[in-house]
């Protein structure tokens, strides 16, 4: 299963971004641009670990900057049909979304 990208609108300081990855991909940057931000929106996804209430949006989770309402983390996966069957194949996308 590979990651090609994952595009995330209104959660914390993404206002609508989309980030591409390759076979290797290192994150890095400043304090305070979004990496870890980054790293909980891909957990809020595939961490099977967090619990509920980790998984209930608070109004910090919300961009501030843009008064976003909504929230979506969105990311294409390729090869994933030998984890997963339910998937859409002409799309593969796996999307969540979650309005407040």
């Amino acid at each position: 299963m590979k990651i090609d990208w994952i595009k995330i609108i209104g959660f914390r300081n993404y206002d609508n971004e989309t980030i591409n990855f390759s076979d290797k991909t290192l994150i890095i940057g400043a304090n305070d641009v979004g990496k870890t931000n980054l790293i909980y929106a891909l957990r809020l996804l595939f961490d099977k670990s967090l619990s509920e209430k980790d998984l209930e949006l608070t109004n910090s989770d919300y961009n501030i900057f843009t008064k976003a309402t909504e929230i979506s983390i969105t990311v294409k996966i390729n090869n994933i049909w030998s984890y997963v069957n339910i998937l859409d194949t002409k799309s593969q996308t796996f999307s969540c979304c979650t309005s407040s």
